[in-house]
C-alpha cells in the first residue's frame, strides 16, 4: 500500500516489508500542508517520514496532481518535481520563442561554436523573459548553459550542449503531448549513451539505457512497427547489465537509425558512418 486513501496525522503503514530483503515503514507527521510548486502554491500536500531497514530515515512530500513531490532536504540529497503534466500543461501552440530556442539548441549540439552558443544564450534570455519557467528548470538550464559557454568549441562542449537540448524538451512538455516530446528525447538519450560509452562510465550507461526504456514505453503504443526498437533496447539492456561497453558502442548507432525513422528523419550527416567506424559523436 503506497498510502492510506485518506491519510491522517499519526498514521503508520509499511509500503515494503519482505523480511531480510526490504523494509520501509512510513509515519505521517503532517497533512493538509501547503507547498511551493512550479507555478505557485499547492494545497493538500502530505508529509511523511520513511524508516528503512538500515535504520536510516528519509522525508517525503506528496502533493495533489504531482504524486511524490519531493524526497530529502535542501541541505542534503534532494529530489524534487520541477514540472508535471497534465497538471502544469498550458493550452495553445508552442510559443515562437521556445521554438527559436529549440532550433538554436539543436544547432549548438550538432555543431557547437562560439556564435551558436551566443545565439542559444540570446534565445534563452528572450524565452525566459516571455514565459513562466519553473524555478528548478530555470536553474538547470542556466547551469548547463554556463557550462556550455565555458566549454568553448571543442569536444568538451558536446555534453553540455546535449543537456541544454534535453532541457528544452522539458520546457516543451507544457505545450506538447508527452509522446511527441519523447520521440525527440529518445534521440537525445541515444546520443548521451554514446558520450557515456566513450567515457567508459558504466554506471551512467546503465542509467541511459533505463531512461531510453522508460521513454520508449511512453511512445511505443503510437508506433506501427515497434519491433526494431524493442530489439535494440533488449540488446542494449543485456550489454549494459553485462558491462559490455564495446557491444553498446556497436548497438547505439542502430538504435539511432531506428529512432530517426520514427520521425521520418535521418541521423545527422556522417554520424552513423562515423559511429560504425568505431568513433562516437
Amino acid at each position: 500500500m503506497i498510502m492510506p486513501a485518506d491519510p491522517e496525522k499519526g498514521d503508520v503503514y509499511r509500503p515494503e516489508n519482505l523480511p531480510e530483503v526490504v523494509f520501509e515503514e512510513v509515519t505521517v507527521p503532517a497533512v493538509d500542508q501547503t507547498v511551493d510548486g512550479p507555478y505557485g502554491t499547492i494545497k493538500g500536500a502530505l508529509t511523511v517520514r520513511e524508516l528503512h531497514m538500515d535504520g536510516s530515515t528519509e522525508d517525503k512530500v506528496f502533493a495533489p496532481g504531482y504524486g511524490e513531490f519531493s524526497t530529502g532536504t535542501e541541505g542534503g540529497d534532494l529530489e524534487a518535481v520541477s514540472l508535471a503534466v497534465p497538471t502544469d500543461a498550458k493550452p495553445g501552440p508552442l510559443p515562437a520563442r521556445l521554438t527559436a530556442l529549440e532550433r538554436v539548441a539543436v544547432a549548438a549540439h550538432e555543431s557547437p561554436g562560439a556564435a551558436t552558443v551566443r545565439e542559444v544564450r540570446a534565445a534563452w534570455d528572450a524565452y525566459r523573459a516571455s514565459d513562466a519557467v519553473p524555478d528548478l528548470l530555470e536553474r538547470q538550464m542556466e547551469r548547463d548553459l554556463v557550462a556550455l559557454e565555458k566549454a568553448g568549441d571543442g569536444a568538451q562542449a558536446v555534453a553540455p550542449a546535449l543537456r541544454v537540448a534535453q532541457n528544452v524538451t522539458d520546457l516543451r512538455l507544457r505545450y506538447e503531448p508527452v509522446p511527441t516530446v519523447d520521440k525527440d528525447r529518445l534521440a537525445l538519450w541515444t546520443r548521451q549513451l554514446t558520450i557515456d560509452t566513450k567515457a567508459g562510465n558504466e554506471g551512467a550507461v546503465a542509467g541511459d539505457v533505463t531512461a531510453l526504456e522508460l521513454a520508449w514505453e511512453r511512445v511505443r503504443h503510437e508506433v506501427p512497427d515497434a519491433a526494431p526498437v524493442d530489439t535494440d533496447l533488449r540488446k542494449l539492456r543485456e550489454a549494459a547489465d553485462g558491462e559490455d561497453l564495446a557491444d553498446i558502442q556497436r548497438l547505439a548507432p542502430e538504435l539511432a537509425e531506428h529512432i530517426a525513422e520514427l520521425k521520418g528523419l535521418q541521423p545527422p550527416s556522417g554520424e552513423l558512418a562515423r559511429s560504425r567506424a568505431g568513433s562516437t559523436v
